[in-house]
């Protein structure tokens, strides 16, 4: 008895000898992820919640679905199927950016109420109904847009005035459409036309159509900030997330990158905002330099082109262009003023100051209001304090400026506590350098600036 009980479980290993039958023996035994959970053997049960984990796992990793998937918002179908009846520009319905980002930016802004009195025009025309009413409300709306300054070249502007326009040049290929009704109809596209020139202009040209802003220059100062950001906590703590090297590399591309930018925009973009934003470019090339190089007290023929650039430059520009941004202005003549004064002498003229430098000093108070210059008169702080709201590094900027501002005539020079052999000293290293060898210098204050120090003399151990 004890014998057959302890044979059955292996007897039983073959269904106790009988034979299955031939449907059963047929069929493939299905394979269960079943996990042993347990400290037991080989064969012992598993847990019943490691179980259900498992089934849980392998029916999530299905890649079916019973529900329903819509690969589109109803929202977007809607603008992608409307579009061609919108814009009579494609009718082929090749840009998907104007479907997707364009027209939903538009419906979906502030002003955007000429944008859908224009839609509601061309709308009207594709179903044959009097589209007059809407075009007029159109055209009242964007006359409205364009007196305010911070709308009139809005994207939703734009846009509109383009609908429009498309919409009159469309009338003008109907040949039915003569005398009186044709005389008026070129007119009106004239003034579109004209308008919509002079809107892509103010903003840019072509190329900065991207934002309402002008993303080529705008995103180089961003990464400028960042980089200066890097560049104090460098020379402040001698921590810095990156190498030094790093550093000096960033600080090369960064300039290139102005180059690079001031070389294709300057010819294409409208006169009056070109010289602004070529003064801006121009400058923060002199502010690149002198916070990398903040050992250099001379920087030979290196900025010579770069100051004389940004002084016609800012002799194209009238004053009021800059009044919504004076702080700005100020920073900007601030960066020339530094540059001129450590230009070689032998680039200035007879006068001690020379040309550049005489040209800064007499437009910097202009930046300036009445009020804040007799404040800065007596009160240096608040000058910083404008510049400070602009890329500005505390450690290099702030003495120099300090002596440069009493020279341009925006403080008093009992305000600052100028040392008396600050300015023999400053002609003495700049009578140092040649011209010839501006670049050398320029390497030797970067990488090898503790040469120039005195070494301790060391006595021998006795």
């Amino acid at each position: 008895m004890l014998a057959q009980q302890t044979k059955g479980p292996e007897s039983n290993g073959d269904n106790g000898g009988r034979s299955l039958p031939p449907s059963r023996k047929e069929k493939r035994p299905k394979t269960f992820m079943f996990i042993d959970s347990s400290n037991g053997g080989i064969n012992a049960k598993p847990d019943r919640v490691v179980r259900s984990f498992v089934m849980k796992s392998a029916r999530n990793k299905k890649p079916w679905s019973t529900r329903p998937r819509n690969p589109k918002t109803d929202t977007l179908t809607i603008v992608e199927a409307t579009t061609p009846r919108l814009l009579p520009i494609d009718p082929h319905r090749s840009s998907e950016v104007a479907a997707t980002d364009w027209v939903a930016a538009c419906i979906q802004s502030p002003i955007g109420a000429p944008f859908i009195y224009a839609v509601l025009t061309s709308s009207a025309r594709a179903t044959s109904l009097d589209s007059e009413v809407y075009k007029w409300r159109a055209i009242a709306e964007v006359n409205r847009l364009l007196t305010d300054s911070h709308k009139n070249t809005d994207d939703t502007t734009i846009a509109t005035v383009l609908m429009l326009l498309a919409l009159e040049e469309a009338d003008l290929a109907d040949p039915r459409k003569k005398g009186d009704e044709r005389r008026c109809s070129v007119r009106v596209k004239e003034a579109h036309l004209n308008g919509l020139k002079t809107m892509i202009g103010q903003r840019g040209g072509l190329a900065a159509l991207g934002q309402n802003r002008y993303p080529g220059l705008f995103d180089i100062v961003s990464t400028i900030t960042v980089f200066i950001s890097d560049l104090t906590a460098w020379y402040e703590t001698g921590i810095c997330p990156v190498d030094s090297f790093e550093l000096q590399k960033h600080a090369s591309l960064l300039m290139y990158r102005l180059f690079d930018w001031h070389e294709q925009h300057t010819n294409n973009q409208n006169e009056e905002t070109r010289q602004v934003d070529e003064s801006i470019c121009l400058a923060l090339l002199i502010f690149i330099v002198n916070a990398t190089e903040p050992n250099a007290f001379s920087f030979g023929s290196r900025l010579s082109k770069t100051v004389n650039k940004l002084h016609l430059a800012l002799e194209r520009v009238p004053l009021h262009h800059w009044s919504h941004a004076p702080d700005m202005l100020l920073w900007t003549l601030t960066m020339g003023a530094l540059g001129a004064k450590t230009l070689p002498r032998g680039s200035r003229a007879s006068t001690s100051t020379g040309p550049e430098l005489s040209f800064f000093m007499q437009l910097s108070p202009a930046a300036v209001s009445d009020r804040s210059f007799k404040l800065a008169s007596m009160n240096l702080q608040l000058l910083l304090d404008k510049l400070k709201s602009c890329l500005w590094m505390p450690s290099i900027f702030d003495e120099r400026l300090k002596r440069l501002w009493v020279s341009m005539g925006l403080c008093k020079p009992e305000v600052v506590d100028v040392e008396d052999t600050s300015s023999s000293s400053e002609g003495e290293r700049e009578q140092l350098v040649d011209d010839e060898y501006a670049l050398g210098q320029s390497t030797t204050m970067r990488f090898f600036k503790l040469e120039g120090k005195k070494r301790v003399k060391r006595e021998p151990p006795v």
